[in-house]
């Protein structure tokens, strides 16, 4: 999950919920919800209903964004 969260906000289509849900069989929207809800707020991430990515803002913040999400697991 660690890997697939870093690589994909390096990524600029970001992360994919589907492929997430699909390799791990959880939903992403479930496990991560409080801080998509938080990044979105603070403009770190883009979200919609397929995918989460990065600002310009939030790329330079990668590594303490990912780490929030790392945090949830």
């Amino acid at each position: 999950m660690v890997e697939m969260i870093y690589l994909g906000l390096r990524d600029v289509d970001g992360i994919s919920y589907d492929r997430f849900d699909r390799f791990f069989g959880l939903q992403f929207e479930d496990i991560f919800d409080g801080v998509l809800l938080e990044l979105t707020e603070e403009k770190m991430i883009e979200a919609d209903t397929t995918r989460c990515r990065l600002t310009r803002t939030g790329m330079v913040y990668l590594d303490s964004i990912a780490q929030r999400f790392v945090d949830r697991i």
